[in-house]
């Protein structure tokens, strides 16, 4: 089991928006992972101070600390950095808002670019969307990935869609470790 205090997230801030976001385990620098977000939410950066690739220590947002409470159970993460790859760099914790702002999403090539080297994906954003554009990119996206046979963490029980971490949080507490302990059993499959 990881430690809690082994666990930080790192992430470079521009302004409203907040990119490259790492969740580094006791880091040697191995990739572990990635995850895929929505958008980062309200997380800021702890102090102004820059690493020497110019990522600052962050607090977690409410999302961030979930996706930490699952993972450190496992531990065949002893050390490495797991990406938190947002399909928008603009933080917003209201998806809503979000979505209705008419948002800028990153290019397809550049979010592959960033999984490429990853050994598995935790999907990890909401997919009830009316959103086209956010509809062709998520199955542009798990096109790819099945294309390219990561394993895929993070498909919901009945199969249409994917668990967002802070939506587990706010479910009843039976139903959460319900939902918790099926993602779980995923991550046992790695």
């Amino acid at each position: 089991m990881i430690k809690n205090n082994e666990i930080e997230f790192w992430a470079k801030f521009e302004g409203e928006f907040r990119k490259d976001t790492q969740m580094r385990i006791d880091d040697d620098g191995r990739l572990l992972g990635s995850i895929l977000m929505l958008n980062p939410g309200k997380s800021s950066p702890i102090s102004k101070a820059l690493d020497e690739d110019g990522f600052q220590k962050c607090i977690p947002d409410p999302t961030m600390s979930e996706i930490k409470l699952i993972m450190q159970d496992y531990s065949n993460f002893n050390k490495g950095v797991v990406k938190i790859i947002n399909l928008s760099d603009v933080r917003n914790s209201n998806s809503e808002a979000f979505l209705s702002s008419s948002p800028k999403f990153k290019p397809l090539e550049d979010i592959t670019n960033d999984i490429d080297e990853s050994e598995w994906v935790w999907i990890a954003w909401t997919c009830r969307t009316k959103n086209n554009l956010l509809k062709n990119l998520q199955q542009d996206i798990i096109k790819f990935l099945n294309t390219n046979k990561f394993k895929i963490l993070g498909k919901n029980k009945a199969q249409v869609g994917y668990y967002h971490p802070f939506g587990i949080r706010l479910m009843k507490k039976d139903k959460r470790i319900e939902i918790e302990n099926y993602i779980k059993e995923q991550f046992e499959t790695l």
